[in-house]
């Protein structure tokens, strides 16, 4: 399973994120990244870049016996901005397009596995990124594969922006990605 996940603005469409699940493990990327994270088979997760190192991020569930729910990525960014590279038309068999114009001015992406079948785990999920900050703004769910992939889609609140503000003048510090994680 090739998943693509890309917005659309009007300086063009952009290739954002990469997801493969080979059947037995997981690679995510973001395609302006020189890394990649992976979730293998054994329940090993790392980042790894293209210079050969790598950072062992956690032992987690391995994938055969996968419970609950595991976020693989999350991050926050405008869809107005310019973000990854134009959209070449790379082959994927399930995309997402996030339009620029039927999305507010700040999103916040989640990418995760979630347990088959159990759709009650990322609804608890949910209730607990910061309800009062992030509004749900779409929900997909890839379900032919073990375990199932989601990607979240929620609108930055205000309040949220404003803080994000504050932090980035006093001691917050933004990630490779130039973009603010929650």
């Amino acid at each position: 399973m090739r998943i693509r996940l890309l917005v659309k603005n009007e300086s063009g469409t952009f290739d954002l994120v990469w997801l493969r699940h080979s059947g037995r493990d997981v690679y995510l990327g973001f395609t302006s990244s020189p890394s990649h994270y992976s979730y293998h088979a054994s329940g090993k997760r790392h980042q790894a870049f293209k210079d050969g190192r790598g950072i062992l991020q956690e032992d987690h569930l391995p994938l055969a016996g996968f419970k609950e729910q595991a976020e693989l990525a999350t991050f926050g960014f405008s869809p107005r901005q310019k973000w990854g590279k134009v959209y070449d038309g790379d082959k994927a068999d399930f995309v997402q397009i996030l339009d620029s114009s039927s999305l507010p001015e700040y999103v916040n992406v989640t990418v995760g596995l979630i347990e088959a079948g159990k759709i009650e785990n990322i609804r608890g999920f949910l209730a607990v990124r910061n309800p009062e900050l992030l509004d749900i703004w779409s929900i997909s769910l890839i379900t032919s594969t073990k375990p199932w992939i989601y990607i979240t889609v929620q609108s930055v609140k205000p309040e949220l922006m404003e803080k994000a503000k504050i932090l980035t003048k006093s001691k917050w510090s933004r990630n490779s990605r130039d973009s603010i994680s929650i």
